[in-house]
């Protein structure tokens, strides 16, 4: 299975096992998470709701493009990262594009780039600390 790559922001490392990530989140104020693995909305859902979710400033969703991979929403009560900052959407499937002050209050750069199995039927943005919105998607 793929592993997850976390890293305090000023420092990249590679875990396979929970209780190394679970240490390296105790060395930083801010924590980076990339996935290149396709997020599941079951997933996103268990990671929003756990401590590591709730502390994340940065998520970075990039798995290898394929029209077929899940799609994850954000519009969604049980969705929730109250310190998320920045946000990258490569290749991951999105059900929609709404994002709000109550699941996502401080987020400041959001980049939406090459979505795949799209099922986009609404963009909605109730941000008011974003700086920065990349979109590149194609059709969908």
């Amino acid at each position: 299975s793929p592993a997850l790559a976390a890293a305090a922001c000023w420092c990249m490392h590679d875990f396979e096992h929970p209780e190394e990530l679970a240490a390296a989140c105790r060395e930083s104020d801010e924590l980076c998470l990339t996935f290149s693995m396709p997020m599941t909305q079951e997933l996103l859902r268990a990671l929003s709701a756990s401590t590591l979710g709730r502390n994340v400033t940065s998520l970075d969703f990039s798995p290898e493009y394929d029209d077929h991979l899940p799609w994850i929403d954000f519009d969604d009560d049980a969705v929730r990262f109250p310190v998320l900052k920045n946000l990258d959407l490569t290749c991951q499937g999105l059900a929609s594009i709404e994002f709000s002050k109550e699941r996502t209050p401080l987020l400041e750069h959001l980049n939406i780039d090459q979505p795949c199995n799209c099922r986009i039927a609404l963009i909605d943005f109730d941000l008011p600390l974003l700086k920065a919105l990349v979109n590149r998607s194609r059709n969908c």
